[in-house]
């Protein structure tokens, strides 16, 4: 049997993605997509990802020309709470994602979360995420822990906003911010 395309593959899986996302839909909010707009969504949603991959190819090669960019483990006894976050503008959706590791590297959790109502702001988003993290490591009790994300210009606005001139986080004294 023919494996496909990379191509094609992506497709089905993109399809199926979709497929589930609207069961969900029919089962939660009693919402119904007809077979084409979930094809035609499927199809969009590879083209965002495949432009988003090559973007980021290129990104990496200006910024650091034969190198790849790595993890950098946080100082021992602390964690690392990556965050991320994807906008899907012609669902009015936005996603977070969170991945919170050791000093070792060691998986410590996962969260994730999807946002509705969303315009395409993707440093909104990116917000959203920030806030979310936060407040999932006060949840957890986490009192040592860096936060690392994407989006300079979030991670800006929170360290001013957050930081005393002391340099000194002022309300969660172990939580600090790196882009």
């Amino acid at each position: 049997m023919d494996s496909g395309s990379e191509e094609d593959v992506s497709m089905v899986a993109m399809v199926l993605w979709n497929l589930w996302s609207n069961r969900n839909e029919i089962v939660w909010h009693q919402k119904n997509f007809a077979p084409n707009k979930i094809v035609q969504r499927s199809m969009i949603q590879l083209q965002q990802w495949l432009n988003t991959r090559n973007n980021e190819k290129r990104i990496n090669v200006a910024d650091n020309p034969g190198q790849e960019m790595k993890w950098v483990r946080p100082n021992a006894g602390w964690l690392k709470c990556n965050v991320g976050a994807a906008v899907f503008a012609s669902e009015s959706l936005a996603g977070s994602g969170i991945v919170v590791r050791d000093s070792n590297g060691c998986f410590v959790a996962v969260k994730s979360a999807v946002h509705s109502h969303m315009s395409a702001n993707a440093l909104l988003a990116e917000a959203i995420s920030l806030k979310e993290a936060l407040s999932w490591i006060k949840e957890k009790g986490w009192v040592n822990a860096v936060v690392e994300s994407d989006s300079l210009l979030v991670v800006q606005a929170m360290s001013s906003f957050s930081m005393s001139e002391s340099g000194r986080s002022s309300s969660n004294e172990g939580v600090w911010f790196y882009d």
